[in-house]
Order: structure tokens, then sequence, then C-alpha cells
């Protein structure tokens, strides 16, 4: 008989879906755009230097904010 040592194998969380929260419709003019993005288990550090926003056309952005729905959803 032998034995085998147990390795752990370990895989990164990754982006599991990103979906627009508030307003959910496809177009709108407010000045504020809300998006959820969930991770395939839970994680920590989350700040607003993970994101990065890419516009098109007039869109603009001046702060991005990260808030925690759960330790997986942001």
């Amino acid at each position: 008989m032998s034995l085998l040592p147990t390795v752990p194998i370990t895989v990164a969380p990754s982006v599991a879906s990103i979906n627009r929260a508030n307003p959910a419709s496809d177009t709108t003019n407010v000045s504020t755009v809300d998006y959820r993005v969930a991770f395939s288990e839970s994680v920590t550090g989350v700040d607003p230097t993970d994101f990065q926003v890419i516009t098109s056309g007039s869109v603009a952005y001046s702060t991005i904010a990260v808030t925690p729905v759960s330790g997986s959803v942001f």
C-alpha cells in the first residue's frame, strides 16, 4: 500500500456574471448606473481599482463605487 500526499487544487474565483441593476432598461439618461457583479465564490478585498469603465460615444464617468451585497456579489 502506498500513501500519496493530498494536494489541494486551488482555482481562483472568476466573474460569474455582470448585470445592470439600476436602471435595468437598455437605454437611459440618468446620471448614475449600477451594475451587479457576481463571482463564482466569496471574495475579499474588492475595491474600485479592480474595475475599469470602458465608455463610448458621449458616455462619461467620474467615480466607481463598490458596495458589497454578499461575499460573492458586489
